[in-house]
């Protein structure tokens, strides 16, 4: 899940709990793409404000077994005013893993 607007973390996570996804994680990133296509190095020029034009992303990811997943959130994001159908508010994709090794929930202690 990649989403380029403001949003409630606990909301999201919430969501992403209530679809069966399990142990997410949050990225902050920017779109290089977009970075690019103005003609402006990877690195963060000082001099230049892109912040009304490139907006933050943070990327979401999490395990899941169920394949429905993705359709479920989509739609839980959506009654939440989250419309990944909007030009740059998002997206949601799943892949699917082969061979993956860990990611067995940490035993966490109250």
């Amino acid at each position: 899940l990649t989403l380029n607007e403001k949003f409630s973390i606990k909301s999201v996570l919430g969501l992403l709990l209530e679809v069966g996804i399990q142990q997410p994680y949050m990225f902050s990133a920017e779109n290089m793409a977009i970075k690019e296509s103005f003609g402006i190095p990877v690195f963060r020029i000082s001099s230049i404000d892109l912040k009304s034009t490139v907006k933050d992303t943070r990327v979401i990811q999490g395990i899941t077994e169920d394949r429905e997943a993705s359709s479920k959130l989509y739609t839980a994001l959506k009654s939440e005013g989250i419309n990944l159908d909007n030009p740059g508010a998002g997206s949601l994709f799943l892949i699917k893993l082969e061979n993956c090794f860990g990611g067995i929930n940490p035993d966490i202690d109250f």
